[in-house]
């Protein structure tokens, strides 16, 4: 009976440790790349409106879809140039 009880803490134990990993990878994943599938649904490019292939990227926070990294690097570059302006305004009020 021991054995049996020591063995169900064992995988009660791993199974934790393993969701513990999956939530930290989450948190630390930015996007999917995905390659050679083409989705269900009709979508569009986040960035430039053209309709997503077989090839895309995925922003896993937002779930927004991009045709390709470089949509998804002009995205990011012009969220930060809009956080830098607004922070600019900001400063200039006080």
């Amino acid at each position: 009976m021991a054995a049996s009880t020591s063995g169900r803490h064992l995988t009660t134990v791993a199974a934790s440790i393993t969701r513990q990993s999956l939530r930290i990878r989450r948190r630390l994943m930015r996007f999917i790349l995905v390659n050679g599938r083409t989705r269900r649904q009709r979508s569009f490019c986040a960035m430039c409106d053209q309709p997503i292939g077989e090839n895309y990227l995925r922003e896993v926070g937002t779930r927004l879809f991009y045709c390709d990294a470089d949509c998804f690097t002009e995205h990011c570059e012009s969220a930060i140039q809009l956080l830098e302006s607004h922070a600019r305004a900001v400063a200039n009020l006080t």
